[in-house]
């Protein structure tokens, strides 16, 4: 039998891992570099490739591909500072697409990143400042765990009942989504949320703590409001209750632990 509530969250163990390699073909986790992949260099044991993709960047207009940045590198050893995610990570990512705006971005710790369902395993991002860059490594990995088990944007009719077009507050982008993306920006914004805490408290000296400190506290005060929306709204299935509550118990546990950190500046 399935222990469903030790899926929710990255285990030391990798139980999560070993479960869904059971259900699912990890292909479709992981796609293969095609012969028009350009391959910049390889990471986590040459299990995930940095390069393009596409031949052609698919969000040009907006962005280009870039070339190698050695960003990557020292955002990898920020990830690593979290010890699941040398088993998670590239058992979720297979290819990095690092890539920039085409016109000037006047934020350093701006950061664009992006995965779809249909593309499991390839993760757009953008590369201005290596601690934003592992936020979105580890958020988009954090969705790419939902899309192996089936919960997309739009629908998790497995694991929550709520309906398809009823509409929940969602924190992350203010405004109303359905809840599967309600519940997808909690989850993927919840483990960056848990590896910022990592890193805030391993590197007090690093020059760009306190930016670090602001970046954090906002990500906080919006898991909070997610974490009340969830509480309130969702309606798991009987499949997805050790599922759901784990999960709700892991954000609510880490939320906490941010709410600790930062008490004595509030």
């Amino acid at each position: 039998m399935i222990a469903w509530d030790k899926i929710a969250f990255p285990q030391p163990d990798h139980y999560d891992l070993e479960v869904i390699k059971r259900l699912k073909d990890t292909s479709l986790i992981r796609p293969k570099v095609k012969s028009t992949s350009k391959v910049l260099f390889t990471c986590f044991d040459n299990r995930v490739a940095v390069g393009h993709y596409h031949h052609e960047c698919p969000y040009s207009g907006m962005y280009n591909h870039t070339p190698e940045d050695v960003m990557i590198s020292k955002s990898i050893d920020y990830l690593l500072d979290w010890p699941e995610m040398k088993e998670q990570f590239p058992f979720f990512v297979s290819f990095i697409n690092p890539i920039q705006l085409e016109f000037f971005e006047s934020n350093p710790f701006g950061s664009s990143s992006g995965c779809h369902w249909d593309e499991p395993g390839l993760i757009y991002l953008t590369t201005n400042d290596p601690f934003p860059l592992a936020e979105a490594m580890v958020h988009e990995m954090a969705h790419l765990k939902l899309f192996s088990l089936g919960i997309t944007m739009n629908s998790a009719s497995e694991w929550i009942s709520n309906p398809a077009e009823a509409m929940y507050y969602s924190s992350i982008k203010d405004t109303e989504r359905p809840m599967a993306a309600v519940l997808h920006a909690q989850y993927s914004f919840i483990h960056i949320l848990y590896l910022d805490l990592i890193l805030l408290k391993k590197y007090p000296t690093h020059q760009d703590h306190e930016t670090w400190k602001i970046l954090t506290n906002d990500t906080l005060k919006r898991m909070q409001t997610g974490q009340e929306v969830l509480e309130r709204n969702i309606k798991p299935t009987k499949l997805g209750e050790p599922f759901i509550e784990s999960f709700l118990s892991w954000s609510k546990d880490t939320i906490a632990k941010g709410r600790a950190y930062f008490t004595p500046i509030h």
